[in-house]
């Protein structure tokens, strides 16, 4: 049985040089927007918020 995708639609504005690119590395992968959108949303990482308060301490000094 196929599990059902739960969605959400949502609307982002790029400028022109990133809709070029997007459209360039689109054509050149044969993969579509919403594709290649998703895969950088997947590789996000977020630090632990431990790390990003260190970090703001270690930039003031």
């Amino acid at each position: 049985m196929k599990r059902k995708l739960i969605e959400k639609r949502i609307t982002i504005g790029f400028s022109k040089p990133e809709i070029e690119k997007l459209e360039a590395y689109c054509k050149v992968t044969g993969r579509s927007y919403t594709d290649v959108i998703r895969e950088c949303i997947r590789n996000l990482t977020i630090s632990p918020i431990r790390q990003l308060s260190n970090k703001s301490t270690n930039e003031n000094l």
